[in-house]
């Protein structure tokens, strides 16, 4: 199928557009991915040993806010992990 006229003049206009734009700049620097999945993973391991030891007789949504957080956190680690070593997830 051949391109029209038309198109070919929205694919030039488009490739230059393309062309002019900044390249992209991550708003957290790459460089402190390491660090940032560190922090994030080891609080998230805190928050696992301090769940497994809390006392039976503490209340429901006490456990739940400890749990979702440290979900949250490893969550985000695991992505600044992969982000640190190359695989841009």
């Amino acid at each position: 199928m051949a391109s029209t006229p038309a198109q070919l003049e929205d694919y030039a206009r488009i490739k230059a557009l393309h062309e002019s734009l900044p390249a992209f700049a991550p708003l957290i620097p790459t460089g402190a991915l390491p660090y940032i999945a560190f922090v994030l993973l080891t609080s998230t391991f805190a928050l696992g040993f301090y769940f497994s030891t809390l006392p039976k007789n503490i209340m429901r949504p006490h456990e739940i806010v400890v749990s979702v957080l440290a979900s949250v956190l490893a969550g985000l680690g695991v992505v600044a992990l992969f982000n640190s070593v190359g695989v841009y997830v």
